[in-house]
């Protein structure tokens, strides 16, 4: 079964409207201490926008690393300072004493205090994009709003406020504001840096190509390039293709058009195409470790997964047919 929707999803991307698709891989180990590598492929195939999982891969080592920080993890370690004192003053390695001693540390415990509200505010932004067929420009429209964030964040710290940083302000009042300032310019240095950073890592769409992609009818022709404006007047002139717009989603709208007008739609699908964040990546690895246990480690999930992950049905007909009944004896 496994087999026959590998076959189908790839007889879809050789027909792929326009010839496109995106992929993407992401890596992380299973329970077995095996790198698992995991493709998944967005494409329009007919008037469909489709995304599939293509493969799971196991290499040999892993070639990355990682570590996730959470926000909550933080706030713990200041709820639980006293009892993680206690563990590791048991504890006579240095790096044990060591970290006994930041626990007591007011403007240590004030950055850790910091470090959780903004990863909280960032982990918000990343549980926005969740979802199936999230686009580039849904992404770039949370991302506007989270570079300005950072800037009305500098001026409220300048200002004394902190209410947008609610476990900063809890501890600043329990360290009776000891080291306030120092940790409050650094505040305001880090939101200054991580808004630079924000505005240069994302690339950003033109407004042109977002009004484009959006919504086609309020665009002026004359804004685009010449081998597209003849193809564009016939779209926005299309009746049928206005109700279209109306009634689908953005994604199967432009599916749609693809066939209808290519140039057009060529411009939008680059894209529409793109995923905007490793949502997939993240569901298919939750049921790799659901499906992976130490019980079964030994398991190869390649086929298991894709049954799982994939939304195109194996034909169960087609199968049947290739098989000889056994017979009587």
């Amino acid at each position: 079964m496994s087999e026959d929707v590998k076959q189908q999803v790839i007889a879809e991307l050789k027909e792929a409207s326009l010839g496109k698709f995106a992929i993407q891989l992401d890596e992380s180990t299973d329970v077995a201490d095996c790198a698992q590598l995991l493709l998944f492929v967005r494409y329009v195939t007919g008037q469909d926008f489709k995304e599939e999982f293509l493969f799971c891969h196991t290499l040999n080592t892993t070639t990355r690393g990682s570590l996730a920080v959470e926000g909550e993890c933080g706030i713990r370690v200041d709820s639980l300072k006293e009892e993680l004192t206690e563990f590791f003053k048991c504890d006579n390695k240095a790096k044990s004493l060591e970290f006994t001693k930041k626990l007591s540390d007011s403007q240590w415990l004030q950055k850790l205090a910091y470090l959780s509200d903004i990863f909280l505010r960032l982990n918000s932004f990343k549980l926005s994009l969740q979802g199936r067929f999230a686009t580039v420009s849904d992404f770039m429209d949370k991302l506007r709003s989270l570079t300005m964030k950072p800037e009305l964040w500098e001026g409220k710290v300048k200002d004394g406020n902190l209410s947008m940083f609610e476990h900063l302000g809890e501890t600043l009042d329990k360290s009776q504001n000891t080291g306030k300032q120092d940790v409050m310019q650094l505040v305001q240095s880090h939101l200054a840096s991580l808004r630079m950073e924000l505005q240069s890592y994302f690339p950003e769409l033109s407004e042109l190509e977002s009004k484009l992609i959006r919504n086609p009818f309020i665009v002026n022709v004359h804004l685009l390039p010449d081998n597209m404006q003849e193809e564009f007047l016939e779209l926005v002139n299309d009746s049928v293709a206005k109700d279209a717009f109306e009634t689908l989603s953005l994604t199967k709208f432009w599916a749609k058009m693809s066939e209808i007008y290519p140039v057009v739609s060529k411009v939008v699908l680059n894209s529409l195409l793109m995923f905007p964040s490793t949502y997939l990546s993240e569901q298919g690895f939750s049921t790799l470790l659901n499906m992976k246990t130490k019980h079964r480690s030994r398991l190869n999930v390649e086929h298991d997964l894709r049954l799982c992950l994939s939304n195109t049905a194996p034909r169960i007909e087609k199968l049947v047919c290739n098989r000889q009944a056994q017979p009587s004896h």
